[in-house]
């Protein structure tokens, strides 16, 4: 059984969540006993959970980013409703406003930065200086951090393969919300 995301409760630490078996889990004793959760129709698709995100505001709004698509629960994970089908990767929060989420997806052979400004409800897609692979390349990965001293500026670092080489495909840098990005290394 891999675990690739785990997420604990900020309310209670005896609450955590974990991906795994195609699904997730969730312990309410601090990990001693696990339970399946989701409805069917999310149980009933193998997931492949890469990030699991509890809304900072309320503890029982959950996001999943899963192979299968973009979810979100508003009672603690018994239920997921789908916000956009695809490979989703990653999931962070603006840190002044739970309203705005940032969200990385997976398409061929690059990664897409989509942002939320209304709680997960509607995505906007942002490509103004996002990586963008051609002739060969790719650029399957990105891991993306916000910083509560810069709430507006997000840093992300691309992994993949270009001009040859494979690795870093580049680190990016946004100052405003993720709408333009700035190549800035490597």
């Amino acid at each position: 059984n891999q675990v690739y995301a785990i997420e604990i409760d900020f309310t209670n630490p005896e609450i955590i969540y974990i991906s795994g078996n195609g699904g997730i889990y969730k312990s309410y004793d601090s990990g001693n006993n696990w339970t399946l959760i989701g409805n069917s129709v999310f149980t009933n698709l193998s997931h492949d959970i890469k990030d699991i995100k509890l809304c900072p505001t309320n503890n029982q709004i959950l996001f999943v980013a899963s192979n299968q698509g973009l979810y979100k629960s508003i009672d603690g994970g018994n239920n997921f409703s789908t916000i956009m089908s695809g490979n989703y990767l990653e999931i962070e929060f603006h840190t002044n406003s739970s309203d705005t989420i940032y969200f990385i997806k997976q398409i061929n052979n690059k990664t897409e930065f989509y942002r939320s400004d209304d709680a997960g409800n509607s995505l906007n897609l942002f490509t103004n200086g996002w990586p963008n692979p051609t002739n060969g390349e790719e650029q399957k990965r990105t891991e993306i951090a916000v910083s509560p001293a810069s709430p507006n500026k997000i840093v992300a670092l691309a992994t993949g393969n270009a001009n040859g080489g494979s690795g870093l495909y580049g680190i990016y840098i946004s100052d405003d919300k993720g709408e333009n990005w700035t190549f800035q290394c490597c």
